[in-house]
């Protein structure tokens, strides 16, 4: 069910009028359980690398602070490894397939309802401070529910001292109202800094030592080329050590990761300042849910320091932290879903769930109650560097048509990795290209955390693992139906294949 917007006279007069009403009767924090939401999304953040996940480097102490007084969640996997398209599910509570916001540049379009409009229409004060510095204004449709409070910083990486003053700012010119807050800091994401304030990490010798931060090639402290007329060497230069094609220097390496955990410890510190103005505001009886977009891939399967193009755990699974008055501090290991985060604040809320979610409330599972398992499908995100993945190898190799056409044939959403995320015991990805008629891969979820051993031909999964395939062959199929114009529902599926495509979103009366 899509929304039909008002015209924009109708519109203007609702908000005056709305607005009118709010200022004379507006809901107050006694109306609601809670006096507001704070949701902090941390860009690029692996739930691995923080210390309530089991990581021995000191990155995250405020983060684990705060995981021994929440409800951590063991589990949470995103439906691309990808930051527009992610957060764009994070909002909507439905998948990439759904909201169609299939590359970084992609829009939201206005009829896909947001988790920050359900709160605006209740009343609520809602304020996002967004690092992401290739959106532009109004031009991504996240400001959806936020108006002119929705703060990002177009063309720049906005660090996270920033963000953390002005939403501490902003909260303070709250005056009582019920609030939603979005925060979204960028510092993991590369290229890596050194911040200051900083954990006191060693930091081996880089190999050309004024370089002060990690992204392949020499940047400046802004992140542009230090020699701007060399960029497409720079360029071909990351492909390859980026697809393992060159190995980078031992100590580039090791520089990166610690660089990597350093930015993660700078958040954490402006993450604690945040959750200290929150006590200092009266507001500790908010709540806090603290997670990410995606991961990053720091040399697991020959994939260096990057995200978005493989489907591996090191990108797909990420941290929650849901802080809730009332809630005990406990582990959750039930698999849950980026998608089913927007519809857990409303239900907290008890406010009207968005219309077309896939996403559903795990807001039981906060109070001790057990969740049902389900599944979730995950796609990789549009190939960047694509002449040198080897995922298309073999198309290049064979292709005979125009390089533009060649071009256009890789970002397909048809030819991408998907993977089904049972929740129970295996990981299945389907590449549609890597040899005829696809590859399939499987990881154990339990006994093979860092997916070394492909289990597809274990015969103790082979019904899992039939299952999911099944399911991604479908998907695929569906994505190419869309793409040629025709329908992509009414595909002959057998009842299992169905009820998984339900349970995921892709199909059914949702």
């Amino acid at each position: 069910m899509k929304r039909t917007r008002p015209s924009a006279a109708l519109a203007a007069g609702l908000l005056l009028l709305a607005s009118a009403l709010l200022s004379s009767c507006g809901p107050s924090q006694d109306d609601f359980p809670y006096p507001g939401v704070v949701l902090v999304t941390v860009d690029t953040l692996r739930a691995d690398h923080l210390g309530c996940y089991g990581y021995a480097r000191a990155t995250s102490p405020r983060l684990d602070a705060l995981a021994a007084s929440a409800v951590r969640f063991e589990r949470v996997v995103v439906p691309t490894p990808r930051t527009t398209q992610s957060l764009a599910s994070l909002l909507t509570g439905t998948t990439p397939a759904s909201h169609q916001v299939r590359r970084l540049e992609h829009r939201l379009l206005p009829e896909h309802l947001t988790v920050a409009e359900r709160f605006q229409e209740a009343g609520f004060m809602t304020g996002a401070f967004v690092s992401i510095p290739y959106f532009r204004k109004d031009a991504q449709g996240f400001e959806q529910g936020f108006g002119k409070d929705f703060d990002f910083f177009s063309g720049r990486d906005a660090r996270a001292a920033e963000l953390t003053d002005r939403a501490l700012a902003w909260l303070d010119e709250h005056g009582g109202k019920p609030f939603f807050l979005w925060i979204h800091y960028r510092d993991p994401h590369a290229p890596y800094y050194r911040p200051e304030p900083s954990a006191d990490f060693p930091l081996p010798a880089w190999v050309d030592p004024a370089m002060e931060s990690f992204h392949y090639w020499p940047i400046d402290e802004q992140g542009n080329p230090r020699d701007a007329t060399r960029m497409d060497e720079y360029r071909e230069l990351k492909a390859l050590h980026k697809f393992g094609t060159r190995r980078l220097p031992e100590a580039d390496i090791e520089r990166g990761r610690a660089l990597y955990d350093a930015e993660i410890a700078y958040t954490d510190h402006h993450v604690g300042r945040l959750l200290d103005g929150l006590a200092r505001l009266g507001l500790e009886n908010a709540v806090v849910a603290v997670t990410a977009d995606h991961g990053e891939s720091l040399g697991e399967h020959d994939f260096w320091f990057d995200h978005g193009e493989f489907l591996y755990d090191d990108c797909l699974r990420v941290p929650l932290l849901a802080r809730v008055p009332g809630a005990a501090p406990a582990a959750v290991h039930t698999q849950v879903g980026l998608i089913d985060v927007g519809p857990t604040l409303l239900d907290l809320f008890s406010l009207e769930a968005l219309p077309d979610a896939q996403g559903k409330s795990f807001a039981a599972g906060l109070f001790g109650h057990l969740l049902s398992a389900r599944a979730y499908v995950a796609e990789s995100g549009e190939p960047l560097l694509w002449g040198n993945n080897p995922r298309f190898a073999r198309m290049i190799a064979g292709w005979r048509g125009a390089p533009a056409a060649l071009e256009r044939e890789t970002q397909s959403p048809a030819l991408r990795l998907r993977a089904v995320c049972s929740g129970s015991r295996v990981k299945v990805i389907l590449d549609p290209i890597a040899a005829p008629g696809g590859r399939i891969e499987a990881y154990r979820v339990d006994g093979d955390p860092g997916e070394l051993e492909n289990a597809a031909g274990d015969p103790l999964l082979a019904e899992e693992v039939d299952r999911a395939r099944k399911v991604l062959e479908v998907i695929v199929e569906m994505e190419r139906r869309r793409i040629a114009g025709g329908p992509a529902e009414g595909l002959e599926v057998d009842p299992e294949t169905r009820r998984i495509l339900e349970e995921c979103g892709y199909v059914g009366g949702r």
